[in-house]
């Protein structure tokens, strides 16, 4: 308490706060003992290890004759608040009151730690559904790996950003394991104030290690939280493919499944969080992140509360044990979910331009296309060190569809094109206008249904509303496209020859052709 020189009697001011209604942030505070008091100025505050992390401030002018008043103000989001009221009279300063802890609460939360993108496009999808409960908001807390995704200043109501994480971590990318540590005090404090607190936890299905931290190691009743494992689209099975490539794939799965009860065993019963749990793990991954990236089937069977969004398991999860491969693609703990379903829901239900804020969508993302009255022609990439030949296949679609389009890129979110300079270099002189690469692939073909496309081999086709705008596949024989869902959707395949040259194969036909990037024509 400060306390400033003045003829105002301020030795009597007392304060009381109290959250109006669970499930809501605004918080309601009563003032007694004031004298002369005619503006007030009010502060809620998170921190985070002693460094204050948001901040909301407004002032209110009570009358001067009153010995008393009440204010409602909008704390903003949930959690640990400090409270701190200045008392001006005339003018002047003459006191500032604090209290240490106000608790704004919830029944449940719903908390997401993403990476990644198609993560996040899981995510947002789902935000309109699981937001609100019996007709009462559930606060949604989010942290972004990639967080250019998100228009931050559009987040929709019932969404909030990690309090405990400052402005500049939010919207920067890459703070994604600087963020956990923040998101597991956050939820920690959340248990604090109110035990009987329900958690409903969405990460990345390749970062498992991420619900151990926030939940298990966090003394949370199994009964009071969900974790739902989100898909990294194809990176996903290639993790379940590897763990499972095994004739006798059950007594691997018991093997995996006794080592994750002792790992949650230790990790409920450690006073923290830390990665040396993992120590003696089987089949463990990464050192530090995605340690348990081959755990994700069995952290979903074998808990009730756990579940697995995939797009798909038929043709996608593979493993020579025949009987336990169908148990897999039988569990019911595996949810199907599909991206356009979603999408639609989202429109169908009045969300759409909601949606379209957040992801920063406009109608200025093909404008060029439009002005030049042409076709939009998008080159799908992938991470830039695995495109190979990149500029000769651009030069054969430009050659074979020719002037009528005008040709877009979209890269890796993991590469992004603004952070590689020679790469811009490249697409202008391919004459290709950059997409911003955190947007999801499978957003700008649905809110684009009318957009063709080539490029690299990506479940993104999946996505394809028009299997007439799907046209050539990158870096791929028409034998070696067999696998691939999406294959009949494409009109040609091109691979790269020992000679230098091009095969072209049609999905149409059997006829074949030999492309010369020298001419830039058939031989």
């Amino acid at each position: 308490m400060i306390l400033f020189f003045s003829d105002v009697d301020v030795s009597n001011i007392a304060i009381q706060a109290e959250q109006q209604e669970r499930n809501y942030s605004i918080v309601d505070v009563d003032i007694t003992g004031m004298d002369s008091i005619d503006k007030l100025v009010v502060s809620a505050t998170t921190s985070y290890d002693g460094v204050e992390t948001t901040s909301v401030l407004k002032a209110f002018y009570p009358s001067r004759t009153a010995s008393s008043y009440s204010l409602s103000m909008d704390f903003k989001n949930f959690g640990k608040f400090k409270l701190s009221i200045d008392f001006y009279s005339q003018g002047r300063r003459v006191k500032t009151e604090e209290i240490d802890t106000v608790g704004v609460i919830a029944d449940e939360y719903n908390l997401a730690a993403l990476s990644a993108t198609f993560p996040v496009l899981y995510f947002t999808s789902s935000i309109w559904e699981i937001n609100y409960k019996d007709s009462k908001p559930i606060p949604t807390v989010v942290y972004l790996e990639r967080s250019g995704a998100y228009n931050w200043n559009n987040l929709p109501e019932n969404v909030y950003a990690l309090p405990y994480a400052l402005e500049e971590e939010i919207k920067s990318t890459l703070t994604y394991h600087t963020l956990r540590p923040k998101m597991a005090a956050y939820i920690a404090d959340l248990y604090e104030l109110d035990p009987s607190s329900k958690f409903n936890l969405y990460i990345s299905d390749d970062y498992g290690e991420v619900g151990v931290q926030m939940l298990y190691a966090n003394g949370i009743p199994e009964d009071q939280f969900t974790i739902t494992l989100l898909s990294d689209g194809v990176g996903s099975y290639n993790l379940f493919n590897a763990a499972f490539n095994t004739a006798d794939a059950t007594a691997k799965y018991n093997e995996m499944v006794a080592a994750w009860e002792d790992l949650k065993t230790a990790a409920t019963t450690v006073d923290s969080f830390s990665n040396d749990l993992f120590l003696n793990l089987p089949y463990r991954g990464g050192q530090e992140y995605s340690i348990l990236k081959y755990y994700t089937y069995i952290m979903a069977n074998e808990e009730e509360n756990i579940e697995w969004w995939l797009p798909r398991v038929d043709g996608t999860l593979v493993s020579p044990d025949a009987t336990f491969l169908n148990t897999v693609k039988a569990s019911p703990s595996i949810k199907l979910k599909n991206i356009n379903t979603m999408l639609t829901g989202i429109i169908s239900n009045g969300h759409e331009r909601d949606f379209k804020r957040l992801y920063s969508f406009n109608n200025e993302m093909f404008e060029e296309a439009e002005s030049q009255n042409k076709d939009v022609m998008l080159i799908l990439g992938t991470r830039t060190s695995s495109e190979s030949y990149f500029d000769d296949y651009v030069a054969f679609v430009k050659s074979y569809y020719g002037d009528d389009y005008a040709y877009y890129y979209k890269g890796h979110p993991a590469t992004p094109t603004g952070m590689d300079p020679d790469k811009l270099t490249r697409l202008e002189a391919l004459d290709l206008i950059d997409v911003e690469s955190s947007i999801p692939a499978e957003l700008i073909l649905f809110f684009y249904p009318d957009i063709h496309f080539s490029g690299y081999p990506s479940t993104t086709y999946q996505s394809a509303q028009d299997s007439e705008k799907a046209h050539v596949l990158f870096n791929t024989t028409k034998a070696g496209s067999a696998s691939y869902s999406y294959a009949s959707l494409m009109d040609i395949y091109i691979s790269h020859q020992s000679d230098g040259t091009y095969l072209v194969e049609y999905s149409a036909s059997s006829d074949t052709d030999v492309w010369d990037p020298a001419t830039a024509s058939f031989l």
